[in-house]
């Protein structure tokens, strides 16, 4: 089965993308990626996977206009690939998908309200694989699939993950992250958070961001809690190991490994109109829980920090919530997809 992924642009839709893509690899199965042309996007595919650039110019145009432009080299890529299936990942860029016509559609949507790309291209798609299973209730032919992310190597044992940071196992770890670029309110937070810290004796791992370490460091060099602050991590699944609790904003890809890794959680949305990391972090609840800087939320999290119980009642919540193998269930339906083509 040949299979190729069309759009990108986020991690937030490469991320579950690039999950599947390896689950089908494993099986035997071709797959390309076609992205919309962002440098962005080289950052989260390696040169395992075969991609092509979409070549999407939305400087000059309006973006969907840019999408349309790129139709001819959808076509062009349908005649040299002849993929029996495309996934289209949301987005103006995983809109071209619909250039492929009629080769079988498949949409994939993280968020648990629909983007406008994905309603529009969900017209002429066989299934639509959603995270949130609120998602499915008014989308027509969805399949929940629950968190997809990237295949994981074996996790690191506690211990591991905390000599990994030269952070001490016996002490409660707050790992924070504000997303790929950072979030100076959320570290603005931890800032806040450091004299509670130190009285609860907690350690920080802090992934604050390109060029907002600064700050960070002083205000942790001044405190005398134990930390370790870092722009970005290259080892996530050693971070999620060595974490006792969470506090982050909420991108799809975000929660999906919070949600597959049972980190107990408050999440800091980034406040755009849509709300959409807020309601994506809602269907968590009680096992993601939302920070909005106030006092209350701030008591909160001091009582859950205060709290292993608490903690473990948030932990057992993600863990009950899981539909299944998020990437297991995604690649059975696309073969089951192109067996009724065949």
């Amino acid at each position: 089965m040949r299979v190729a992924f069309v759009g990108g642009g986020t991690g937030g839709h490469l991320t579950p993308a690039i999950g599947i893509a390896e689950e089908l690899m494993s099986r035997g199965h071709q797959v390309e990626f076609w992205l919309s042309g962002r440098q962005v996007e080289l950052n989260y595919i390696d040169d395992s996977i075969s991609r092509r650039s979409l070549g999407i110019d939305d400087s000059a145009l309006p973006r969907y206009f840019a999408a349309l432009a790129s139709f001819p080299r959808v076509r062009k890529y349908c005649r040299d690939f002849k993929p029996d299936l495309l996934v289209s990942l949301g987005g103006y860029g995983g809109a071209t998908a619909l250039a492929a016509l009629p080769r079988p559609l498949v949409c994939l949507e993280g968020n648990v309200v629909v983007g406008k790309a994905v309603r529009l291209v969900s017209h002429f798609a066989k299934r639509v694989l959603v995270m949130f299973a609120k998602t499915a209730v008014d989308v027509p032919r969805a399949t929940v699939v629950g968190p997809i992310s990237r295949s994981a190597t074996a996790l690191p044992s506690r211990e591991q993950a905390c000599a990994k940071f030269d952070l001490d196992h016996q002490r409660p770890v707050l790992l924070t992250m504000g997303g790929s670029q950072g979030a100076l309110s959320l570290n603005q937070a931890v800032i806040e958070m450091l004299p509670e810290l130190k009285r609860l004796n907690w350690q920080l791992l802090c992934l604050c961001g390109p060029n907002k370490q600064a700050a960070v460091h002083e205000a942790v060099e001044a405190s005398g809690v134990d930390a370790v602050v870092l722009e970005h991590c290259s080892d996530m699944g050693a971070a999620y190991a060595a974490a006792d609790f969470m506090l982050s904003r909420g991108g799809a890809s975000t929660l999906a490994e919070i949600w597959l890794n049972q980190t107990p959680t408050m999440v800091m949305p980034y406040m755009h109109k849509d709300r959409q990391q807020q309601l994506n972090a809602e269907q968590l609840a009680p096992g993601v829980q939302i920070f909005d800087g106030g006092e209350e939320s701030r008591r909160r999290l001091c009582a859950l920090l205060a709290n292993a119980n608490m903690r473990e009642q948030m932990s057992q919540s993600l863990r009950e919530s899981l539909v299944g193998d998020g990437r297991k269930i995604a690649c059975d339906t696309l073969e089951e997809i192109v067996g009724e083509k065949a």
